[in-house]
């Protein structure tokens, strides 16, 4: 399987469907060794027992490859959001009290109704 260099630069939103698809893959392989294994003689089953411990080698560095990718771009979030934020310091607080006026308000306005 080829390993994704990209890091940072992959679009989030495929990280969802290409570990969707990766255990989708996973999940057929094993039911299609559980399918064959009945009738598997010594050489037979160790041919699929290595296939199989393949696919989750394979699945295990997928699974590594986007969560690696994930924090990467986590990474990549906090920096810009903290530059941001160092450089716009009056704008941030003033998103942030607007932010927590507007969810204060929310919860309130909540509150008082599930009392009544």
């Amino acid at each position: 399987m080829p390993t994704r260099t990209d890091g940072a630069a992959q679009n989030s939103s495929q990280s969802g469907p290409a570990l969707t698809d990766e255990f989708h893959n996973f999940i057929a392989d094993i039911e299609d060794l559980l399918k064959t294994t009945t009738s598997l003689t010594g050489a037979e089953f160790e041919q699929a027992k290595k296939k199989l411990t393949e696919r989750v080698a394979t699945a295990k560095a997928s699974v590594e490859d986007i969560g690696q990718n994930f924090a990467a771009k986590a990474r990549h979030s906090a920096e810009v959001t903290d530059r941001y934020v160092h450089q716009q310091p009056w704008q941030s607080i003033a998103v942030c009290a607007a932010a927590s006026f507007i969810l204060g308000a929310f919860v309130a306005r909540c509150s008082g109704s599930g009392s009544k």
